[in-house]
């Protein structure tokens, strides 16, 4: 490890200023070598918003992504909004139209919608409260227009029970509603068209239950049904129900022939990646606007790093001078080599973003197990190399006394393993930085750089990966 450090140190110079220690490398020093970076996660402008179709024939389906909410990955409206449009566009016949920040800045994208999804923060936050807003809800709902609820747009103001009642035939309450994170498996499905190539699937998210419905759920199909940890059963109405399964997701036929779809969860956005999360979405959505469904489900092909576009960017690094309590921030595309922020990987699991501690962290955030759910998370970075050759590969995680000990990282070319490092991620030769190793890579991406928590102890946290060209 010492003659890899050497070797390092005498390519990329590093300086430690005051206790903090700031990247400086000169590309110079390394004569002729690649620099390539990712897609920055966080460019949201090649997604087209209100732009409206001249064909009437198309059915048009209007989604409202929410203003930035909550954590890294959590709450990505705009993120999972955009996803929607692409799989929509899977459905011949149909054109999606996205605004975003909660409400649309022409209002006309209304016209002609068949269905209306609203993806955003709940309660006192609902975009459109105000009377002028409201009234063009409940237009759309007068009108049958499909209405479509995701995560917290199940929870209504008090003042507004009425009107969620009558739109989705639900509402979460403060008094008796239960919300919280855990895992949850799903393994029956109705003979309903919402439900149809649903596969049994597991996922960690976010979710509300135990609404006001309409008196004996009338004109209500259960979809997706859960049994909640009695843990988050905080309050005396929920202890009542011990054990009992909570309905999660639902169709609801209103009294003039309109549709709505409600799903609770929508929380963390990397559950995307598993297709029965997309396709009981879509199904929804669909639906709701009135489309027919084929047996096998609607198409959700999930194109690859999709999921790692178009995040709201939740804090903004300005090169490594940015700063947010004791940690600075280092912009990706600052730094030479090949650089993955922890985003831009194939994130599978439970994991949390968090900036809490430093010395520095790779763009916006860095992601952790939280100690939990051993087995169930992982992140494989699959960097695009221009070039065959020697790269010496650098994790990034911030160190602290609560992280893993002993990490495994598993480096792979073309699916057969090349080598297995364990790091101790309480301590970092550099920085944050843990210098991997040297090897030669291929150029394209079949090289994969694997983190995963299982036999793990501790934090395991992951904060992105650097390459660095070795030059003779």
């Amino acid at each position: 490890m010492k003659s890899i450090q050497h070797c390092v140190f005498r390519r990329s110079v590093i300086s430690f200023l005051s206790g903090c220690l700031l990247l400086v490398v000169t590309v110079l020093m390394m004569g002729s070598a690649d620099v390539a970076h990712a897609a920055d996660p966080y460019d949201q402008s090649g997604v087209p918003l209100e732009v409206d179709s001249k064909d009437k024939s198309l059915t048009k389906i209007v989604l409202i992504a929410g203003s930035p909410s909550s954590k890294p990955l959590g709450h990505e409206y705009f993120a999972g909004s955009a996803l929607f449009m692409d799989w929509l566009k899977q459905t011949p016949g149909v054109f999606p139209v996205m605004a975003r920040d909660g409400w649309p800045k022409d209002e006309r994208i209304f016209e002609n919608a068949k269905a209306v999804v609203f993806y955003m923060d709940g309660g006192d936050k609902i975009p459109f409260l105000d009377p002028k807003r409201w009234q063009i809800v409940q237009k759309l709902a007068n009108g049958k227009t499909g209405l479509v609820f995701l995560h917290q747009m199940v929870d209504f103001p008090d003042d507004r029970e009425d009107a969620a009642m009558q739109w989705l035939g639900g509402d979460w309450k403060s008094d008796i509603g239960g919300r919280g994170h855990w895992e949850s498996s799903f393994t029956k499905f109705p003979d309903h068209p919402v439900a149809r190539g649903l596969k049994p699937f597991k996922i960690s998210d976010g979710w509300l239950y135990n609404l006001h419905f309409v008196p004996g759920r009338k004109n209500i199909t259960p979809i997706l049904v859960t049994v909640p940890p009695d843990s988050t059963r905080t309050k005396p109405e929920l202890k009542k129900n011990l054990g009992r399964e909570e309905l999660i997701a639902w169709t609801f036929e209103r009294a003039n022939g309109g549709r709505s779809f409600a799903f609770t969860a929508a929380d963390w956005h990397p559950n995307w990646e598993e297709e029965s999360v997309r396709r009981v979405t879509i199904n929804g959505i669909l639906w709701a606007a009135g489309i027919p469904i084929p047996e096998t489900g609607a198409p959700v092909r999930l194109e690859a790093g999709a999921l790692s576009l178009n995040l709201d960017r939740k804090l903004k690094p300005a090169g490594i001078a940015a700063k947010a309590g004791s940690a600075k921030f280092i912009a990706p595309a600052s730094l030479p080599g090949i650089v993955m922020d922890d985003v831009a990987g194939d994130i599978k699991g439970s994991w949390t973003g968090s900036r809490s501690s430093g010395p520095v962290i790779l763009g916006v955030n860095y992601l952790h197990d939280g100690g939990r759910n051993k087995g169930d998370a992982s992140i494989t970075f699959a960097p695009e190399i221009p070039e065959s050759g020697e790269y010496d590969i650098i994790l990034f995680a911030p160190p602290h006394s609560n992280r893993c000990p002993d990490l495994p990282v598993l480096i792979e070319v073309n699916g057969k393993k090349l080598d297995s490092v364990r790091i101790d991620q309480r301590k970092s030769e550099s920085d944050g930085r843990h210098v991997l190793g040297r090897y030669q890579l291929p150029a394209g991406k079949s090289a994969r750089i694997i983190i995963a928590n299982d036999g793990t102890t501790g934090v395991v946290v992951v904060d992105g990966i650097q390459l660095l060209r070795v030059l003779k």
